[in-house]
């Protein structure tokens, strides 16, 4: 993560480069994943969180962790089995 994905979600109020190693692990996992700024499944952040290719339940409350770190994030639903997607929003 650089500064300038930081300054693109909002700035201020944000996680710095230097918040980043009192994020964990999982955290950190999925805040790179949804730095890109696209929409990504719940299936998407559990894969993220996790490691070695074992998902982790606790993807979503990964993102709620991202939530307290200043991060807004934004779901909506998707496709025909009305799938919920989320993004980090800017601000």
């Amino acid at each position: 993560m650089t500064q300038r994905d930081i300054l693109r979600l909002g700035g201020q109020g944000i996680l710095t480069p230097e918040d980043i190693p009192e994020l964990k692990a999982g955290a950190r996992r999925v805040l790179a994943l949804m730095l890109d700024g696209q929409y990504h499944t719940a299936y998407e952040i559990m894969v993220a969180a996790g490691s070695d290719g074992v998902l982790a339940t606790e993807g979503l409350r990964r993102m709620r962790e991202l939530r307290t770190h200043g991060f807004d994030l934004e779901k909506e639903r998707k496709g025909t089995h009305r799938q919920w997607m989320y993004r980090l929003k800017e601000k």
